[in-house]
């Protein structure tokens, strides 16, 4: 498996890490108390539950060791409204920087959706532009991205982690231990708790999202592996993996607000790898500000450096739309953006 598309399968761990407990057995309502003392507990009372709106990250490190290449992925922003109905309102920032496989990579992106407006931000490290919609584009993609999600399927942006449902804690992480206690600077009180990943445990998970319609077209359209690349690569790290470890930790409603995945292996030409991903939860249930670019350039002008139009765009379905967004996503992040076209 390339380097790259390893890197891209960071995302799919993330769907998992929030599938996996979007409908645990905790409530954030206060009427329930972990046991510290009892992490097995802990791992079967981590959920999402009751959360819609906060802060999170997201941090994908990929090493090569042999060759001494790092590369950094960080998918970061706030919330709020999240199944509330209609679009939660959202930023997300998602930058790349680094080098592997012979590559350097440079990367920043963000985009805002609010009730009125949306915008993005794109390009490479040090040279990206804004851009944002008038009106009544964004009325009209508003549109047909909320259909899209009424409708489910490809264009559905909760796809991987419904399809990521009904895998537990328990399931992946093994001879749990507790790992002591934190406390965030907002006050907030966190059990740690670390084990064994799972690792064939995992890669089945993500078979498996990649084997639902929906969720395998999102990962198709982020470059990832498809379901018999993804088992190919099972049996390719079986005896290579090294060191397996997950890490997590609760608040005292069982809320989940750090998961860590780390991963150390020989590839098949005998070079020393490392991958760690790190989920968190932050400012759960506030009401985050997000900020909004008041200027930029028109939304058309991001679209022509792909080969489209925002003409284009409202002509084709929110699916169709969705998928164009991850594959321009996918690009940038890879550091393949498209170049800056004269207007």
């Amino acid at each position: 498996m390339k380097g790259f598309r390893l890197v891209a399968l960071c995302g799919c761990m993330a769907a998992v890490a929030m599938g996996l407990v979007a409908c645990g057995g905790g409530s954030s309502s206060g009427e329930i108390t972990v046991n510290p003392e009892k992490p097995q507990e802990l791992a079967e009372e981590a959920t999402l539950d009751g959360v819609h709106g906060g802060q999170t990250e997201v941090v994908f490190l990929l090493i090569n060791k042999s060759k001494e290449e790092k590369l950094a992925i960080r998918p970061r922003g706030y919330f709020k409204r999240l199944g509330e109905g209609g679009l939660p309102q959202f930023q997300v920032a998602v930058s790349s920087v680094g080098r592997f496989d012979g590559h350097n990579v440079g990367f920043n992106g963000t985009l805002t959706l609010m009730p009125a407006q949306m915008g993005f931000v794109y390009g490479p490290a040090y040279h990206e532009q804004p851009y944002k919609s008038d009106k009544a584009t964004f009325e009209a993609l508003r549109s047909k991205f909320e259909e899209a999600q009424k409708e489910g399927g490809e264009g559905d942006a909760m796809a991987c982690i419904q399809a990521a449902k009904g895998v537990e804690l328990p399931q992946l992480i093994h001879n749990v231990k507790r790992e002591g206690e934190r406390e965030y600077s907002d006050g907030t009180r966190v059990f740690l708790v670390g084990g064994d990943l799972d690792v064939d445990r995992l890669i089945d998970v993500l078979v498996q999202m990649a084997e639902d319609p929906a969720c395998g077209a999102q990962m198709s359209a982020l470059g990832l592996p498809s379901a018999p690349e993804l088992k190919a690569a099972k049996t390719i790290l079986k005896g290579q993996i090294e060191e397996a470890r997950a890490t997590f930790s609760v608040d005292k409603h069982g809320v989940l607000r750090d998961l860590g995945f780390k991963l150390d292996w020989k590839n098949p030409h005998g070079e020393s790898m490392e991958l760690s991903l790190e989920f968190r939860l932050r400012v759960i249930n506030t009401n985050p500000e997000i900020y909004f670019y008041p200027e930029g350039k028109s939304l058309n002008a991001l679209l022509g450096n792909f080969g489209t139009s925002t003409e284009t765009a409202l002509r084709a379905g929110g699916t169709e739309d969705v998928i164009g967004f991850l594959k321009g996503l996918a690009g940038g992040l890879i550091g393949q953006p498209p170049a800056e076209r004269s207007q």
